[in-house]
């Protein structure tokens, strides 16, 4: 196989993925979907991302990743699949054939549609927990105080059980004789 065939068949495979979720997202709109089908969804995503990594199509890369995102939050439950969410990941969807489209075709893509695309995903995403160094300081002193405690602790026991298989008895064993 050459480049072009290999490269054709991403375009195939491409169009059969992103025709995968549009089907899975219509029928998201009147019905609950199951996990399989969430998975399928992410699934899609995250392979039409992943091949279009391998021709250096960044634009379709980047932008499919911020919807591979978001699709596993959903699909983990951190985010409800609203009526809204699944509008707006049909467009998505709409906007990376777009993508693929202008790389085949050396043509710009619409950055203003895109940003608005992007701000519009991000609404939906996860913001990490960020605590406040203050906060951290004060975890880093509770863990310098419990750690030492938690290891001593493990090697009571470590002791015990020793001790209890060499007589061929259990602690718990022990305790119900008693």
């Amino acid at each position: 196989m050459d480049y072009s065939q290999i490269f054709a068949t991403f375009l195939d495979e491409s169009r059969d993925f992103l025709a995968e979720m549009e089907s899975i997202l219509l029928h998201a709109e009147t019905t609950m979907l199951e996990d399989e089908q969430m998975n399928a969804l992410f699934r899609c995503a995250h392979t039409i991302k992943g091949s279009a990594g391998m021709f250096g199509l960044d634009s379709v890369v980047t932008f499919t990743h911020e919807v591979e995102t978001l699709l596993d939050h959903v699909r983990h439950g951190g985010i409800d699949f609203s009526a809204d969410l699944i509008v707006l990941l049909l467009e998505a969807r709409d906007h990376i054939a777009s993508l693929i489209s202008a790389a085949v075709n050396n043509e710009d893509i619409d950055q203003q549609q895109q940003s608005a695309l992007l701000m519009r995903l991000s609404r939906y995403s996860i913001p990490p927990i960020v605590l406040p160094p203050i906060a951290l300081k004060a975890q880093c002193r509770m863990l310098c105080w419990l750690l030492p405690k938690i290891r001593t602790q493990q090697l009571k026991l470590q002791k015990q059980n020793s001790l209890a298989m060499i007589v061929g008895i259990y602690p718990y064993a022990l305790i119900k004789k008693f």
